[in-house]
C-alpha cells in the first residue's frame, strides 16, 4: 500500500486533494458571482447541490484511491474521468450540446512521437487521436500541454489556428486545458460546443479545476502499491 511517507508523495498527494477541495469551492463561488451578477437568480438551494452531486464525490473517490491495489486505482480513475464527464455540464449550463474530450498522453514509442488518445463523452463527433509533429490540430494541443497554458478559443471560423479552419468538425468554440500533477504531464483536457458564445473567458476556471483533478487522478493511478 502507498504510504504517506513514500518518497514524500503521500504528503504531496494529501496537499493537492486539500487544494483540490479549497479550488473547487472557490471556482463554485465565482460561478455563483457570475450567475448573480448576469441576471441569473439561481437559488442557493440549487448551488449547494452542484457542488454536492457534480465534485465532492470526485473529491471523495480522489481521497480513497491512495488505499487501493493497482488495478483498484485504474479502476477510480476511469470513474473519475466519467465523473469529469458529468461534472462538465453542470459547472457549465449555458453551453448547448457540450462535448468532453479527456486526452490521455502516449509516450513515443520507436519511431512514433508522442500522441494524445482521446476518450469522449457528449455528442456522438468522437474526437481523433493527435500527434506531435503533425504541424496542425496535435502541435496545437502539444502546445497547451507544453505551456501549462490554456487556451479559449470563442469561434473557430475566425481565429488563426494551427491546421487550419476547424468548422465542420462539429464545434465551433473551445476551451484546452493540461492535465498536470506533480511536474508531470498525464493529457489534456478539452471541453467544446457547437456555437460561439456557448463558452466564454470566464469559463477557463470551471475547465482548470477539472484538469486539475483529473491530474490527481492520473497520478495516483501510475503509482505502483
Amino acid at each position: 500500500m502507498l504510504s504517506i511517507t513514500d518518497d514524500g508523495w503521500g504528503w504531496r498527494l494529501a496537499g493537492g486533494i486539500s487544494l483540490a477541495a479549497g479550488v473547487v469551492l472557490f471556482v463554485l463561488n465565482e460561478i455563483w458571482n457570475r450567475q448573480t451578477a448576469g441576471g441569473i437568480r439561481a437559488e442557493r438551494a440549487n448551488f449547494t447541490l452542484l457542488l454536492a452531486d457534480a465534485l465532492l464525490p470526485m473529491i471523495g473517490r480522489l481521497s480513497r484511491m491512495p488505499a487501493k491495489d493497482t488495478d483498484g486505482r485504474m479502476a477510480a480513475l476511469e470513474t473519475v474521468l466519467a465523473d469529469v464527464a458529468m461534472a462538465a455540464p453542470a459547472l457549465l449550463p449555458h453551453a448547448d450540446r457540450m462535448r468532453v474530450v479527456v486526452y490521455r498522453l502516449e509516450p513515443a514509442v520507436g519511431r512514433r512521437k508522442r500522441r494524445l488518445v482521446p476518450e469522449t463523452y457528449g455528442r456522438n463527433d468522437n474526437a481523433k487521436k493527435l500527434s506531435e509533429g503533425d504541424g496542425g490540430r496535435g502541435d496545437a494541443v502539444f502546445a497547451v500541454l507544453t505551456s501549462g497554458k490554456t487556451q479559449f478559443v470563442a469561434d473557430v471560423t475566425k481565429a488563426n489556428l494551427p491546421g487550419g479552419s476547424r468548422s465542420g468538425k462539429g464545434y465551433r468554440t473551445f476551451i484546452s486545458a493540461a492535465v498536470v500533477a506533480d511536474g508531470s504531464a498525464y493529457g489534456v483536457l478539452n471541453v467544446d460546443a457547437p456555437q460561439p458564445g456557448d463558452l466564454d473567458e470566464g469559463d477557463k476556471e470551471a475547465v482548470e479545476v477539472l484538469a486539475g483533478m483529473l491530474g490527481l487522478a492520473f497520478a495516483i493511478a501510475e503509482k505502483a502499491s
